[in-house]
């Protein structure tokens, strides 16, 4: 994305685009840390064959991450144009509504991550016993 916008509206639109693409992935990242840290206990619930106390444990994880990103995002959409004229100067301030647009999706981005460990945890089982069926039927067709 950020090359598109240096290509479609110059370099001073992609270096300010960049530095509010920056809050992003920092958001990101740290959801990211947050929710790597769940991911044992919910592979230990799946290969114990205990679903309830799964869903029960992913739905708590996805709170405990809402909250926190939420929290995060909020300050840092919230202080945008305090936080860019400590950063990088008050010129940079008036980026302060775009940080809505870019940050905000990242919330979704990180609450799905949790969904899909668990929907991963599913697919490992049956995607070997796919892979095997799959394999077997390729050698034994008559041609």
């Amino acid at each position: 994305a950020l090359t598109l916008v240096n290509i479609w509206f110059g370099t001073v639109a992609g270096t300010e685009y960049s530095l509010v693409i920056t809050w992003s992935s920092l958001i990101v990242s740290i959801g990211s840390l947050i929710t790597t840290n769940f991911t044992p206990q919910i592979y230990l619930y799946r290969a114990k064959e205990d679903p309830k106390s799964m869903i029960r444990f992913s739905a708590t994880a996805m709170r405990i991450t809402g909250y926190g990103v939420a929290l995060v995002l909020g300050l840092v959409c919230v202080f945008s144009a305090q936080l860019f004229t400590v950063w990088v100067g008050a010129e940079y301030a008036k980026l302060y509504p775009l940080v809505w647009f870019v940050v905000i999706p990242s919330y979704f981005t990180i609450l799905a991550s949790i969904g899909a460990i668990v929907y991963t945890s599913y697919y490992k089982e049956h995607r070997n016993k796919f892979e095997v069926k799959h394999y077997l039927s390729h050698q034994f067709e008559v041609q």
